[in-house]
């Protein structure tokens, strides 16, 4: 009986991804072909546990050419393509073959899958972007892929015909650290570049892939080129479209082209009312100009958009689902941050990390903010909601952000937790641990190896231990970790020690005065502060403790500075902010202007928009758009 369901693949060199794309389809497929194009590690040892059909193909640079051997040898009726660093959903496989065996079609036909792609880490759900593709199709000998890359499908009788069918395919091939190992981009490039010259040069999708991987090689002023040519020529039908017009918003707000930005993002949102994506955007650019209010106010929107819909079981984005909660609840959080609303804050934190609890970033703000306010059993309380206990891995992820935000009654509650199920605790979170609760022994200490602590921590736990060998188990430059160590000691015990050591270093010795300062150093920490602290380890410090929340010793830091006349443009606007969030804007005004002359921050214009008086704005605007001319044009200025 001839199979239903064919697997066809291309691979090479992917013996960290390709077991679990394999595993993920053994349900669902009645045969595997894999065409591999010259791997030198255990690809084909591990494509023949699954198929005994793997075959062997010179690389040519072709993709297409590489797609059509796989399919050449497929037997099955339909045929599903997957790459290796993709995987299938794992339910509803039965349905899908059911579906398949029962369908007719006298043409070419196939179906549009969804593609759920992984960016950033690869654990992070903000950077997942959803697509779709042509992935499974008739086994028709007259369907054959062509173009070198990006591969396209046609037939002897014109495109086939795909409609969509609800059925997911998992991609992490766009993880930062997959394309680093693979050097996608420059493999791609090198294919696309080619091409640019010819007929090509002009056809939109092929210009809307040049400016992906441009922008992956970090090319961005050509991807900027390539894809507002390929917008001249691309309209709203198009499959491409709307990532185009998202991509190239990015990119024009990263350039500071905020107009053209904004023209592209109200585009989005006038096509597709009912979506999130551009809405957030929206919500983004006004952010990032100040605006803080109007910003808050979009967000609000993007959120009450995806409850809607998720009461009537509608799709909400179309490019990004982060778009439509993850990041409105992440942002107003900051928002109500920067406004010193602490509790609506730590709300929205809340919100964002039960749509996203691997967000450990925001994890730790809301954790820090919770001490400031509430005893720790509370805090814990609250905490464990989103990360039960029962779940093993959960105490072990609360002890190591105890251990991040310095507490010690969380870290002695969870250390007990973690040590009754019998996990290891690593060496680097014993120190820290050590450190934290005053267990000053150099048993821990003296067994590490190079490479085993973060720099400050090496720093720090050197210094409190007077030991200067500790520095040598830095992960980064441990001479000029000594170096400070040695300094730092010097300094600590009141004799003459040489300033030079901070020079490139004040960032390093900055993260180890926070570490001191969070772990209840606070004799040492004065110490290094009144002795060794730069101009700008004093102006790092200050800033730290006021995006912090700990705004009483940030104030004091800020009073210290501004008497020397010491107090960096950064500190100047933390400081007005602080007097509008007490709603004196007349004396925040001086304050705003001074950082303005010292350093030109794009976002000082929301500032004086929302509140200051007209004929205060109106002054300031006008030096602004000075500096910033490719705001002159927009609209909500």
């Amino acid at each position: 009986m001839k199979p239903l369901l064919s697997l066809c693949m291309i691979v090479k060199n992917e013996e960290k991804v390709l077991e679990r794309c394999l595993l993920s389809v053994k349900t669902l497929v009645d045969e595997i072909i894999v065409v591999d194009t010259g791997s030198t590690d255990q690809t084909k040892a591990i494509a023949a546990r699954h198929t005994d059909k793997v075959y062997d193909l010179s690389w040519t640079n072709d993709f297409s050419a590489a797609r059509n051997e796989s399919i050449r040898h497929a037997s099955g009726r339909w045929i599903l393509i997957l790459d290796a660093d993709e995987y299938v959903q794992p339910a509803d496989h039965d349905k899908l073959r059911k579906f398949l065996l029962e369908y007719k079609s006298d043409r070419p036909c196939g179906f549009v899958l969804n593609i759920m792609n992984f960016g950033g880490s690869g654990n992070d759900e903000s950077n997942v972007a959803e697509s779709t593709g042509a992935r499974l199709f008739l086994n028709a000998q007259s369907i054959r892929y062509i173009e070198p890359i990006h591969e396209q499908l046609t037939s002897d009788f014109g495109t086939p015909l795909f409609t969509p069918y609800p059925f997911v395919i998992f991609h992490t091939g766009y993880t930062v650290q997959v394309v680093q190992e693979k050097n996608k981009s420059e493999r791609n490039l090198s294919i696309l570049e080619k091409m640019n010259a010819g007929e090509k040069r002009n056809n939109p999708y092929f210009c809307f892939v040049l400016g992906n991987e441009y922008t992956s090689a970090g090319r961005e002023d050509e991807a900027l080129d390539v894809y507002r040519r390929s917008l001249e020529r691309s309209s709203p039908s198009d499959t491409w479209y709307f990532y185009l017009l998202e991509r190239l918003a990015v990119l024009e707000m990263k350039k500071g082209n905020y107009s053209k930005a904004h023209v592209n993002i109200r585009n989005g949102i006038k096509l597709l009312p009912d979506r999130t994506d551009f809405l957030c955007m929206e919500g983004i650019l006004l952010e990032a100009l100040g605006l803080w209010n109007a910003a808050e106010n979009v967000f609000h929107q993007c959120i009450q958009i995806a409850v809607e819909a998720e009461k009537k079981g509608s799709p909400y984005w179309i490019i990004k689902p982060s778009y439509g909660k993850i990041v409105p609840h992440q942002s107003i959080a900051e928002i109500k941050r920067r406004k010193g609303d602490i509790t609506g804050a730590i709300h929205h934190w809340v919100k964002t990390l039960q749509h996203q609890p691997k967000n450990y970033a925001v994890l730790q703000l809301l954790m820090e903010a919770l001490l400031q306010s509430e005893p720790y059993d509370q805090v814990a309380d609250i905490i464990e909601q989103l990360y039960p206990l029962h779940q093993p891995m959960n105490k072990m992820l609360l002890h190591k952000m105890a251990l991040k935000i310095g507490s010690i009654e969380l870290v002695t509650k969870y250390a007990s937790d973690v040590l009754e199920l019998g996990l290891q605790i690593d060496k680097a979170d014993i120190v820290q641990q050590n450190l934290l609760l005053r267990n000053l022994s150099t048993s821990t200490t003296s067994s590490l190896r190079p490479n085993s602590l973060d720099d400050s921590l090496a720093i720090a736990a050197a210094i409190v231990h007077q030991e200067i060998s500790i520095a040598d188990t830095a992960t980064g430059d441990t001479t000029a970790c000594t170096a400070l160590v040695q300094e730092a000691l010097l300094a600590i015990n009141n004799k003459t020690w040489n300033s030079e050591v901070l020079t490139n270093q004040e960032d390093r010795f900055t993260q180890t005065l926070q570490l001191l300062w969070r772990y209840g150093y606070t004799e040492i920490y004065l110490s290094l502060m009144q002795i060794m602290a730069s101009e700008t380890v004093l102006n790092n410090m200050a800033d730290w403790f006021y995006t912090r929340g700990f705004h009483e010793q940030a104030l004091d830091l800020y009073s210290v500075l501004l008497e020397n006349n010491l107090l960096h443009a950064k500190g100047l606007k933390n400081v007005g902010v602080w007097y509008i969030n007490c709603g004196n804007m007349e004396e925040a005004l001086p304050f705003l202007e001074a950082s303005f002359k010292k350093e030109a921050f794009v976002d000082i214009i929301g500032l004086y928009k929302e509140h200051a008086s007209p004929e205060a704005y109106r002054r300031f605007k006008s030096s602004y758009i000075e500096q910033f001319p490719n705001t002159s044009q927009c609209i909500f200025l």
